[in-house]
């Protein structure tokens, strides 16, 4: 079974396809913005019989500052032939926060 990738980058746009890791030249395509946008497109193609098998989103570097909580529920995990992994992009450093700046 082949892996199916997503890539996810500060510098990517939720309305690409995810599929590459940095994106297009002419700007037509690239990596998603943000995980929660990686996690509903992987939600969508599970409904689809052709994309079985496990997958990966790759993470690339730079700060992720989540606005909202990231849900992964049962129908996140690896059914349909196979595991879905988040990791970072190899080589490269992450760091996602969900947590609110205190000051003072």
């Amino acid at each position: 079974m082949k892996t199916m990738l997503l890539y996810v980058s500060i510098n990517g746009d939720d309305r690409w396809s995810g599929r590459l890791p940095v994106p297009a030249e002419d700007g037509s395509d690239g990596p998603l913005a943000t995980l929660g946008r990686a996690r509903d497109v992987l939600r969508k193609l599970k409904k689809d019989e052709d994309a079985v098998g496990p997958a990966t989103v790759m993470i690339r570097e730079g700060k992720y500052l989540l606005n909202d909580t990231l849900v992964l529920g049962l129908q996140d995990g690896g059914s349909r032939g196979g595991t879905v992994l988040y990791c970072a992009y190899p080589g490269e450093r992450v760091f996602i926060s969900g947590g609110s700046v205190v000051g003072g």
